[in-house]
């Protein structure tokens, strides 16, 4: 194991002390690897990809606690040199616009335009 996947599993394991910081660790955690798919018909989904096991557990736990967020998860196979596994989690339409909203990354203005901010809210730092 080496020692990247060490830490990431070690981090994973940590206990989810309050809402507020899981709040934090979850938005911090969308932009650093998560990818917001603009669907058409103004429908989004959120996704993460990792070929940790820990970390898509951790994502996954985040979600269900302070979230409180269905979502879907799957897991694919890679075809490269060393056969992994990649795990990807979903969050659908409505949850993915209230999740962006809730977390400030975006927006909606009164013509249900939604507009993404790059910056850290306040009240998650």
């Amino acid at each position: 194991m080496t020692f990247s996947s060490k830490i990431k599993d070690e981090l994973s394991r940590t206990e989810i002390d309050d809402i507020l910081s899981a709040k934090s660790e979850t938005a911090a955690l969308v932009r650093t690897m998560g990818y917001v798919t603009l669907k058409g018909f103004n429908k989004m989904e959120i996704e993460f990809s990792t070929e940790n096991a820990a970390v898509a557990r951790r994502i996954f736990r985040l979600l269900k606690t302070a979230f409180e967020i269905s979502t879907q998860v799957s897991v694919e196979k890679t075809n490269r040199l060393k056969k992994h596994n990649n795990y990807i989690i979903k969050i659908g339409d409505e949850e993915a616009k209230n999740f962006l909203q809730e977390t400030g990354i975006a927006s909606t203005d009164n013509f249900n335009i939604m507009t993404f901010d790059f910056g850290v809210p306040e009240e998650l730092t």
